[in-house]
């Protein structure tokens, strides 16, 4: 074989190797276009779930802060139907250790009120955070003035199969007055 023979021999397989990763590019990107996510479809899915979102974590919230004695079954039923994960075990675990008991002999009223938010945010498509300011006044047999509490607190929520549920709760910031 001469050298000219040898030299088109390797220009041929240079080219057919280019137009290869060529069209496998073109390919690629024809593939991920049509299979792709448009920004829109993104948006319409965030919107529907934030909304389902906000509305569990205000149930959640609204439920925790405005309780007395007499409602404690009503809140179990709501909090352990909108709950799930370690919340619902904390939950649990207070109802279990007298949490009803202890509303009623010291005749504990609460009444909370969002004040801001809840803010949602999403880690994922089945996983939210909310953030909100709560104002909650509390009084009792022994404080029958009151107090007034000034909460920030977390909720984290998980996406399952029947919608939106409480899965973790954290008090960011609480001020007494």
């Amino acid at each position: 074989m001469d050298e000219r023979s040898e030299g088109r021999g390797r220009l041929i397989t240079v080219l057919v190797a280019v137009i290869g990763v060529a069209l496998s590019a073109v390919f690629f990107s024809m593939w991920l276009g049509a299979r792709g996510i448009k920004a829109e479809e993104v948006s319409d899915y965030l919107d529907d779930e934030i909304e389902a979102a906000t509305e569990v974590a205000t149930k959640v919230v609204t439920a925790i802060t405005t309780y007395d004695a007499t409602t404690i079954e009503d809140r179990r039923t709501e909090l352990l139907e909108l709950s799930t994960g370690s919340f619902r075990q904390d939950y649990e675990a207070l109802l279990e250790g007298g949490l009803g008991d202890a509303l009623e002999d010291s005749a504990v009223e609460s009444e909370g009120e969002i004040v801001d938010g809840p803010d949602v945010g999403f880690d994922s498509s089945d996983r939210a955070l909310a953030v909100a300011r709560v104002v909650q006044d509390v009084i009792s047999r022994e404080n029958p003035g009151g107090r007034t509490v000034f909460l920030v607190v977390r909720l984290g929520l998980v996406k399952e199969n029947d919608g939106w549920k409480a899965d973790s709760l954290k008090i960011l910031s609480q001020q007494i007055l």
